[in-house]
């Protein structure tokens, strides 16, 4: 995330930013002046400026967190958070099985000896509480089984041996078609696996079990049998590599709180702490992606904003006299579908939260966090056949996407005060004299375009940093905002302002000297009521010079 290193400057640039100019401009004068008579007078300009908002977040770095919508700018933070529902505790192996036969017991087929087993169930392990989860069928990308085959008393090579494994048509169905898997052990007595692409499951009355029948064929050449002879075979599912289950499910998360923390200080850190900006229209949007086809509940449990250095300064999110809110998240139609959203904003509305109060306090918050909880919403109890059955596809999560924006619109009654200052100021000595100028002015035309009053004092330094007496610095007018209509927005045509500082001739040497301009501005909205809402137009412009009255005649003044 960008840092906001001149964010304090914003401020100061919203309210007075046009001061900055360029105070050794250079005069291309028209006419040449070559003599100045008695009594006569000159004005050096020496800057103008225009500077806009959009001027201002062109220069500074705030490109990741600074958006505009037409005319308006705001600040914007996004964050994600993660969670993963966990639904199946059991799935993914089987109890395991062990088979014994004698080989004579079969039947000889031309060049082979087969034996027909009865069928047998497969036990998965679930549906052993369907009150909470209950499976009605598995999609499966792949499965493993693993097998191991040992005999005793034979003459018999692992490779004579062939084991069918024939599920049940209407239970087990592969995607080639076949209800088949076939497998030949290339070593006795050691687990080997058997790989199943592909396939789906289906357990009708919530049963956990899967029927199948076994055949196994051996070679009959070069084998010897008897009556004693043994072949003995071991396997289970090792792995279930599901793509989607379909039944019942109830979230484990559904008693569990979470809690996430978003660090907001990049928006709020470099903001002076002697300014009170009271945001009108602050929005907090969750946008909330989902592949479950499960009717769920995201709580948010409480939302509050506060200063991690100081957690007794908090405010929360009051909804309708509430400190929770519950959403529903949209449930997924179909698996094959794309993943459904769900969008909640909260705003400064009483049902939404009344949020503008995390940001009009006595302190700048710079962090956010809410504490959230999931729950079943659905009402899919088994049996219950005319509610569509839940899905979910295993290790997809929930992805919660949080968007802080906070537009530059603030109520009445906000204000800033703060400090700055404009450096590298070199005034010509051959041109501004004490022993040619017996008074002078240091004048700075403001018009103010911006929706807000300002009040500036200044202070004038050297180079050396030795504080300047240029006479009446303390005394400026009050530069009145722009008129603008109910809704803050600037309408009429400001007249400008001229402060216009003496300076006398004992003084003209404190005015070379000035190297520095130290300027306190204090900026309130036009009244208590008035809301400030800036937009990319507002500006203001600066014609700065000064005006000098001659005592005696003077050359070449360029």
């Amino acid at each position: 995330m960008r840092k906001l290193p001149y964010f304090r400057n914003l401020i100061a640039f919203l309210f007075a930013s046009a001061l900055i100019v360029s105070c050794t401009t250079d005069v291309d004068w028209e006419t040449k002046i070559n003599n100045l008579k008695f009594d006569q007078t000159i004005v050096l300009p020496i800057g103008d400026a225009k500077v806009t908002l959009s001027d201002l977040f062109s220069e500074v770095d705030t490109a990741a967190m600074v958006k505009s919508e037409g005319v308006h700018f705001y600040l914007s933070l996004k964050d994600s958070v993660d969670w993963n529902i966990k639904l199946i505790s059991s799935l993914g192996s089987t109890v395991p099985t062990q088979l014994d036969f004698n080989p004579l017991v079969g039947t000889d087929e031309g060049t082979i000896r087969s034996l027909e087993l009865s069928p047998y169930e497969l036990d998965l392990d679930v549906n052993s509480d369907i009150n909470t989860q209950r499976l009605d069928s598995i999609r499966a990308n792949s499965a493993k089984i693993g097998i191991s085959v040992s005999v005793e008393n034979a003459v018999v090579q692992p490779s004579d041996i062939k084991i069918i494994f024939n599920f049940n048509r209407d239970r087990v169905k592969f995607s080639n078609g076949s209800t088949k898997q076939f497998f030949t052990p290339t070593a006795f007595t050691q687990t080997e696996e058997l790989f199943m692409d592909t396939f789906s499951i289906y357990l009708p009355d919530a049963t956990s079990k899967v029927p199948l029948s076994l055949r196994i064929e051996i070679k009959k050449d070069g084998t010897v049998f008897s009556n004693d002879s043994k072949v003995t075979i071991n396997f289970k599912y090792t792995q279930i590599n599901t793509k989607v289950i379909y039944g019942y499910f109830q979230p484990e998360l559904s008693s569990t709180t979470q809690e996430k923390v978003i660090d907001i200080s990049d928006l709020t850190k470099e903001i002076p702490k002697n300014i009170k900006l009271k945001f009108t229209e602050p929005e907090i949007k969750f946008e909330t992606r989902s592949n479950l086809g499960i009717k769920v509940g995201f709580h948010i449990d409480e939302l509050k904003a506060y200063l991690a250095s100081d957690e007794t300064k908090i405010v929360k999110a009051n909804f309708d006299g509430s400190d929770s809110k519950l959403i529903t998240l949209n449930r997924k139609n179909k698996y094959e579908d794309q993943p459904v959203s769900t969008n909640y904003t909260m705003n400064n509305t009483v049902a939404n939260g009344s949020i503008q109060n995390l940001f009009s306090a006595d302190f700048i918050p710079d962090r956010l966090r809410y504490k959230y909880h999931v729950d079943n919403q659905g009402v899919n109890n088994y049996p219950n056949p005319t509610v569509p059955a839940d899905f979910y596809a295993p290790g997809v999560p929930f992805r919660t996407y949080i968007y802080v924006k906070l537009p530059l619109k603030f109520a009445g009654g906000s204000y800033a005060e703060l400090t700055d200052s404009i450096t590298d100021i070199k005034i010509d000595t051959a041109n501004i004299n004490d022993k040619y100028i017996e008074i002078a002015q240091l004048l700075i035309k403001i018009t103010n375009k911006f929706p807000v009053k300002i009040k500036l004092t200044l202070k004038f330094l050297s180079s050396t940093g030795e504080i300047l007496d240029l006479g009446n610095v303390f005394d400026i007018p009050e530069i009145p905002a722009t008129t603008t209509d109910v809704n803050g927005v600037v309408t009429g045509t400001p007249s400008p302002v001229t402060i216009k500082i003496d300076v006398n001739n004992e003084k003209i040497s404190e005015l070379t000297k000035l190297n520095k301009i130290v300027y306190t501005v204090r900026a309130d909205s036009k009244d208590s009521a008035s809301p400030i809402i800036f937009h990319k137009d507002n500006s203001i412009e600066i014609k700065a010079g000064i005006f000098a009255k001659g005592k005696a005649t003077l050359k070449s003044i360029r």
